[in-house]
């Protein structure tokens, strides 16, 4: 067995495509970060629901489309391909919409 790990984070969907179906992996989990792959297909946080981190979050969109809004902020941000922005810990925000395949990468770290 090889000590690397080599991987690919779009050619690995191997499920299918519904709106229930919305995967959170943890690809590195380690006391001061945690990387995260999410793979969504269609989802949003419920109407009235805030998520707020412990830690800071830097969220990059891979594959597709989303929109983040932010408790403070009536703007919608909309993130494309290759997209990112940095969420600030303990910073209010929603996800009002993705697409019907999008990928993230979320790195949490303090």
């Amino acid at each position: 067995m090889s000590k690397y790990i080599i991987n690919n984070l779009i050619s690995d969907l191997n499920f299918e495509i519904k709106p229930e179906n919305e995967i959170f992996e943890d690809l590195i989990n380690e006391k001061s970060f945690r990387i995260e792959k999410i793979t969504s297909t269609g989802q949003h946080t419920p109407e009235g629901i805030w998520l707020e981190e412990q830690t800071n979050e830097f969220v990059l969109v891979i594959q597709g489309s989303a929109g983040l809004k932010f408790f403070d902020d009536p703007k919608i941000y909309d993130l494309h391909n290759g997209e990112w922005c940095i969420i600030p810990k303990f910073t209010k925000h929603r996800v009002e919409y993705t697409d019907n395949l999008t990928i993230w990468l979320t790195v949490h770290y303090e």
